[in-house]
């Protein structure tokens, strides 16, 4: 965890559900939910990277090039995401937020809520450390993997989380920072 953590916003559907998270209701989705989710911006999905400089053989035979990779436990771990607040997306003029929601977002909802992430962590971490899980929170890493033509990002995975806390540029629209529970 940096000590540059930034204020955020989340976008909830219904209002009861923006209410309760105002209240410390904080519900974690299972990063396998997002998996199969495609869209026109969406090539890779949730959890999924490209391998390119690697060839992959299964069962003696070479999987086309990139080979798309995901760890299959990665599907299971708790997942709260959330939008980094930035020039780009909110602005501060007064001490009265304006926030500027990008079109494709809008489908998310209309009841916005926005928090410091250092207070978010604080309370996902007493919840976590009652429930013996630790915690890991962290501003997503946009790669263009179409444009990235070797694997110079994989240094940054060194378990079955780390691909969680990657993303093709497609979707840098979404300024994410993200919360996982972990095993301790």
């Amino acid at each position: 965890r940096n000590n540059h953590m930034p204020l955020c916003y989340k976008i909830f559907k219904e209002k009861d559900h923006a209410d309760g998270f105002m209240e410390g209701n904080i519900y974690f989705s299972a990063a396998g939910r997002f998996m199969n989710e495609r869209d026109n911006q969406r090539q890779y999905s949730e959890g999924t990277v490209p391998i390119y400089t690697h060839p992959v053989y299964i069962e003696n035979i070479r999987m086309p090039n990139p080979y798309y990779q995901y760890y299959e436990e990665t599907l299971r771990v708790p997942l709260f995401c959330c939008t980094a607040i930035n020039q780009n997306n909110g602005l501060f003029d007064g001490g009265e937020p304006t926030f500027l929601i990008p079109p494709e977002n809008k489908i998310l909802g209309k009841h916005l809520v926005y928090f410091d992430v250092d207070d978010l962590f604080r309370l996902i971490g007493e919840g976590a450390k009652e429930g013996n899980w630790g915690i890991r929170g962290e501003k997503i890493t946009y790669y263009n993997f179409d444009k990235l033509r070797d694997d110079s990002w994989l240094g940054k995975i060194h378990n079955f989380v780390d691909p969680l806390f990657i993303h093709d540029a497609r979707h840098d629209n979404q300024n994410e920072f993200r919360f996982v529970l972990t095993h301790k």
